[in-house]
This record gives structure tokens, C-alpha cells and sequence, in this order.
């Protein structure tokens, strides 16, 4: 019997092939391809994945809560206590709807990082930061925003797609 060099040749040419095709579908040097800057923010529009107001204030609400020992907050004039709300800690992604609904689907969005405006005061004492990750298309990096209380938090996909990925 003879060698099929034919049949060896095909064989081994198709297994050269698929292993081509899944190294280009699946190896390590596959990347998205990265939208043209030129046409940044046109199409592209704001992800909102996580909001978070006030986080910073935790340590401070629960020293006030270990101060306190679970008494009432308020008393009136004639000494006489009137049971209050005694602060909460602050829950990650407490503003995730309502900056969502203010912000996603839009090519940019300002909102003034204020108790006022935000709608959450977790310690009126406490200096609060508004942290804030965001994408603009669906394959972009997690892009992340912190802002101190009274700055304006500016998202902007046309700005932000402009400026190259932090190493």
C-alpha cells in the first residue's frame, strides 16, 4: 500500500486553517477596534453603570451612630425627646436610577453634584463625593468620574472617546 500524500496534505492544511481562524477570533492580540475619533460622539452615546452619592460620608454616619447608642436625634423644647431618623450608611449605587434616567441615552450630560439637586442627603456635616462609571458604546472601557460636592459632573462621549485609554 501507498502513502495518500494528497489526503495528508489536505488534512494538514485544514488543521493549519482552523487553528489560523480561532488564534485571529480568539488570541490573545484580539482587540474591538476602537471608533474614529473624527466621528466621536456621533452615535455614541452615555452607559450609565454605577452612581454613588456620599459613600465617603460612611465612616462619619457610623461614628455619629456609635455616638448616639441608638437614642432619638431630635428633642424638643421642653426637653422631651422626638424620636428622628437616626442617619443611614450610604448604599453603594444610590443614585444609579435617577442619573440613569437624567443621563442615559444622551451624547453628554452636566448634573451639580449637590444633596439639592441629587435628591439623597445621607449627612448634611459630611463633605460628599459623587463617584460615577460610565461607558459610551458597548465595547468602550468602564470610564470612571469622581466629583466633590458643588462641582458639576460633565459626561461628554465626544471628549471622553477623544482622549486615549489610561495606561
Amino acid at each position: 500500500m501507498g502513502t495518500n500524500y494528497k489526503f495528508h496534505a489536505i488534512a494538514i492544511g485544514s488543521i493549519c486553517l482552523i487553528i489560523t481562524v480561532l488564534f485571529f477570533l480568539i488570541g490573545p492580540g484580539a482587540k474591538p477596534a476602537t471608533p474614529d475619533v473624527a466621528q466621536a460622539g456621533q452615535g455614541y452615546t452615555i452607559e450609565i453603570y454605577s452612581a454613588t452619592w456620599g459613600a465617603n460620608c460612611n465612616t462619619a454616619i457610623a461614628s455619629d451612630l456609635r455616638e448616639r447608642g441608638g437614642r432619638p436625634l431630635i428633642t424638643d423644647e421642653q426637653g422631651k425627646i422626638i424620636e428622628g431618623a437616626a442617619p443611614k450608611m450610604v448604599e453603594t449605587n444610590n443614585l444609579l436610577v435617577p442619573l440613569g434616567r437624567r443621563c442615559n441615552g444622551k451624547p453628554f450630560c452636566d448634573v451639580l453634584a449637590a444633596s439639592d439637586i441629587l435628591g439623597i442627603e445621607p449627612m448634611e456635616t459630611c463633605y460628599k463625593r459623587l463617584a460615577v462609571s460610565y461607558r459610551c458604546f458597548s465595547y468602550d472601557r468602564l470610564r470612571v468620574i469622581e466629583v466633590g460636592q458643588g462641582e458639576t459632573l460633565r459626561i461628554n462621549c465626544r471628549e471622553a472617546l477623544a482622549q486615549p485609554a489610561a495606561k
